[in-house]
């Protein structure tokens, strides 16, 4: 009998922790355009960044050359219209961060230079933005209907 109440809390318990919904957070390995050398991305917050508010770019590029630092790291985001913008960059060892604001949804391009003795890599990563700010022109629609419902 005690066998049968101790398999049924087990079955019980997989079933309610198979069921609450876990967050998700995955990172991305990037790899350069050689296939020689691998990055992994995280951006803050949850791999998915919101459009208006701050995001920690972060890549941690696995190559053990880089840990001395003797190299210089250059971080270049693309809109879809073509805009570029030159972030500035920190490096820790291997690991190159940035701060950045993503101005509005959208489809954007990372583009993480590595410049060290013998060589350029060049690492490539698009990054959709779907959270956060609305144009101006959606924004104002919106208020417009809200104080006319009012």
């Amino acid at each position: 009998m005690n066998k049968i109440i101790a398999w049924s809390i087990v079955c019980m318990c997989l079933l309610i922790s198979a069921g609450v919904p876990q967050k998700a957070s995955a990172h991305v390995l990037v790899t350069n355009t050689g296939n020689t050398m691998g990055a992994v991305l995280h951006i803050t917050p949850d791999d998915d960044p919101i459009a208006g508010e701050s995001s920690h770019i972060f890549f941690d590029v696995q190559d053990k050359k880089l840990v001395d630092g003797l190299y210089n790291a250059t971080l270049i985001i693309s809109t879809s219209d073509g805009r570029e913008e030159t972030v500035k960059t920190e490096k820790d060892g291997s690991y190159v961060s940035a701060r950045y604001v993503f101005p509005a949804r959208g489809v954007y391009v990372l583009k993480l230079a590595i410049q060290q003795q013998g060589g350029e890599e060049h690492f490539t990563v698009t990054q959709r933005v779907s959270r956060g700010t609305i144009d101006e022109v959606s924004n104002q629609g919106v208020q417009t209907r809200h104080r006319w419902a009012e």
